[in-house]
């Protein structure tokens, strides 16, 4: 990789400001000139941030990035960069919502800094520009479905529980853009038809609105989705063990960094550090039946 530089994204023209007058202030001092008017304001002295550290994120994903709100997301990817700014003094994050098709394209157009994403990414990190800095959770496919306890959902009544993957045959399911659909591929996979939604939450919505009968994603974000006051008590998550006998494929989360050499660095110490990354998987409820992939990173050389 070829960073554009080492450094993060410059402070804000107001704090150059305060830093020129700082400079200017002490040279009048060195030639006896005399003290600035005493009402003359003083450079602030509450600490700010000298950078800003630009990370899409993957909004709405309960447990890993909950809520919409881009100024105060929650869960294992925030604790994930807040370790990463521990490692960068002075740095400020800004969430930047995206989607996984996203993330490579705005990490190369400079729009973003960094990329937290959710499953695969095609290509992402052969573009010019984009790093793949390394997997930070591996899970498995799995189906999300109504409960069995659940009050009636919405729907004409005609459809059958889904107990099986032959029971998705001529079902509706939903499935996130990006999706690992390994699942769909095993011999007893029924042929449902396919309705495809900008992200896991909007087909539990489906779900949960009598659009759809299952939701095929990842066992990490189901089991967010089914802990969410919004679908708590109407959704249970379906494992793989619970579908197939065979090995199920892995699906990894992947960290992507754009051309910050120093960013990059600091974040693959993170991921290769397996203790840290079982301490921030530890605090991760949603996460507790999933792996961190740092054991294949620790003696890996940096991408950076």
């Amino acid at each position: 990789m070829q960073p554009s530089g080492n450094t993060l994204s410059p402070a804000p023209r107001r704090l150059m400001t305060g830093a020129v007058f700082t400079v200017a202030v002490l040279a009048l001092s060195a030639c006896g000139a005399e003290e600035p008017d005493a009402e003359q304001p003083a450079p602030s002295a509450e600490p700010t941030a000298e950078s800003t550290l630009r990370v899409g994120v993957q909004l709405d994903s309960p447990g890993l990035a909950a809520g919409v709100d881009a100024t105060s997301p929650s869960g294992l990817d925030v604790d994930l960069v807040t370790a990463l700014t521990t490692e960068l003094p002075g740095t400020a994050v800004e969430w930047v919502p995206i989607s996984a098709e996203q993330s490579g394209q705005l990490l190369a157009d400079d729009e973003i800094d960094l990329a937290l994403v959710h499953g695969p990414v095609s290509n992402a990190g052969s573009r010019d520009g984009v790093t793949a800095v390394g997997p930070y959770l591996q899970t498995v496919p799995a189906l999300l479905v109504p409960a069995e306890d659940a009050d009636s959902l919405p729907g004409d009544g005609s459809w059958e529980p889904v107990a099986d993957l032959e029971d998705l045959d001529g079902t509706v399911l939903c499935v996130p853009a990006g999706a690992d659909r390994s699942l769909l591929e095993l011999d007893e996979a029924g042929e449902p038809d396919i309705l495809e939604q900008p992200s896991a939450a909007e087909c539990a919505l489906a779900l949960t609105s009598g659009r759809a009968q299952a939701v095929l994603s990842d066992r990490v974000q189901l089991a967010g989705l089914a802990e969410d006051p919004r679908f708590s008590g109407q959704v249970e998550v379906l494992e793989w063990d619970d579908l197939d006998e065979s090995t199920p494929p892995a699906v990894t989360y992947q960290v992507l960094a754009g051309g910050q050499e120093t960013v990059c660095q600091s974040m693959f110490g993170i991921l290769s550090d397996p203790d840290r990354m079982a301490s921030l998987l530890s605090n991760a409820a949603t996460t507790e039946t999933s792996e961190s992939a740092a054991a294949e990173l620790s003696d890996a050389t940096s991408p950076c």
